[in-house]
Parts: structure tokens; C-alpha cells; sequence
């Protein structure tokens, strides 16, 4: 399993590289602040507010190069729940709020394992977590 941590905040990317890290088995996990148009990773969690780009519209990207694939999960973060609206236009699995994500992000995992045990033959499960700040 392949997973893309794209966010500006360098020590939420690192904790949340090792919460995963110790969640999944064969995972290779690569962490940037910008996105370079990389749609080979299975997992992506984004920042919504980065420098040059909505994490939203990459959501979106990523969908639409994807096809709309039924497999593809995706996960909001947000301190900002009013933006909740807006996110839900890309059709997220879960939309989990920053300042409960140590409590929520577990429940999440949990979900995403589940899936990956009732998929018979599924190999990978492609997830979009977009981080709003």
C-alpha cells in the first residue's frame, strides 16, 4: 500500500506518518507540502489550504483521473467545520474534525481495515484524507 501525505504543517504530517505506519503492514508512506500531480499512491491525505492549490479541487483531480472509481475513499480533517458543505460536493467516506482526530482518526482505521477484509481480492484501497486548516 502506497500513501501520499500532502500538508504544510510538517509535525501533524510526521505524527500521522507514524500513526499509520503502526496501522497498516507493507506500507510506504511519502510526505511533501505540494502536490506534483502524483496519482499512483493508493492513499492520499491533503491539506485543504496549501500554498498554490484548494486540497478540494485535488480531491476532485484525483477523482476525475481515477474515473469516479467506487474504491477510492475519501476523508476529510478540518478545524474548519464550516467547510463540511463544500467537501461534501466529492462525495468524502468520513469527515473527521481536527481537534477530535486522535479520538476519530482510530474509528476511521478501523472502517478502512474492515473494508480491506470484506473485499475479497482487493489488494488496495485508494483513499483521499484532505486536512483542512
Amino acid at each position: 500500500m502506497k500513501i501520499k501525505i500532502i500538508d504544510d504543517d510538517i509535525q501533524f504530517m510526521d505524527s500521522l506518518k507514524n500513526t499509520l505506519t503502526g496501522e497498516f503492514d507493507h506500507v510506504l508512506i511519502d510526505g511533501s507540502t505540494s502536490f506534483e500531480d502524483e496519482y499512483d499512491y493508493d492513499i492520499y491525505f491533503l491539506d485543504i489550504d496549501l500554498d498554490n492549490v484548494n486540497g478540494i479541487d485535488i480531491a476532485k483531480e484525483i477523482k476525475k483521473i481515477k474515473q469516479f472509481n467506487d474504491d477510492i475513499i475519501v476523508i476529510f480533517v478540518s478545524f474548519k467545520e464550516d467547510l463540511i458543505f463544500e467537501a461534501l460536493q466529492t462525495f468524502p467516506y468520513y469527515f473527521l474534525r481536527k481537534k477530535y482526530l486522535q479520538e476519530e482518526l482510530p474509528i476511521v482505521i478501523n472502517k478502512i481495515k474492515k473494508n480491506v477484509n470484506d473485499e475479497s481480492g482487493m489488494g488496495v484501497i485508494e483513499i483521499v484524507l484532505i486536512i483542512l486548516v
